[in-house]
């Protein structure tokens, strides 16, 4: 008859149980932390964003198509977020609507008169590697009792 016996391993086998709880909060604690710096890394883009044209009337310049779009108003600066739900982590604009228009798309996917900020991408690609560093470490601290 094939079997398990943890008689007198209480101890480990007790802990082995507990390791896919400790796995999840820290993975859900690295996803807050890769969050926030996905939002931090975004709005570092938009401040160093420049590179366009210089409107008359603008204070400042505006954002070079395919970077990050410059700040203007601090509408779309101050939409940034993110969310973390079970294992599931969201980054983005929770929307910059101006008039009825959501800024946030148009600046992201770009318009008939304005080609594409991909913001949201440039971060994601940029941050990709420190972000899989971050979970897995997260992960393993927790697992660890780190």
């Amino acid at each position: 008859m094939a079997g398990f016996s943890a008689v007198g391993e209480g101890r480990a086998f007790a802990s082995l149980i507990g390791l896919g709880g400790r796995f999840k909060a820290g993975l859900r604690d690295a996803a807050e932390m890769a969050g926030q710096m996905l939002v931090r890394t975004t709005q570092e883009g938009m401040e160093g964003a420049g590179g366009g044209r210089l409107y008359p009337g603008q204070r400042r310049q505006s954002s070079a198509p395919g970077g990050y779009p410059a700040i203007q108003s601090s509408q779309l600066y101050g939409s940034l977020g993110h969310e973390v739900s079970g294992n599931t982590l969201r980054f983005g604009s929770s929307g910059a609507f101006n008039r009825g228009f959501d800024y946030a798309i148009g600046q992201h996917e770009g318009t008939s008169k304005m080609a594409p900020r991909p913001y949201l991408h440039l971060t994601v690609q940029k941050k990709q590697a420190e972000i899989a560093n971050v979970l897995g470490e997260g992960a393993w601290r927790k697992i660890i009792g780190g």
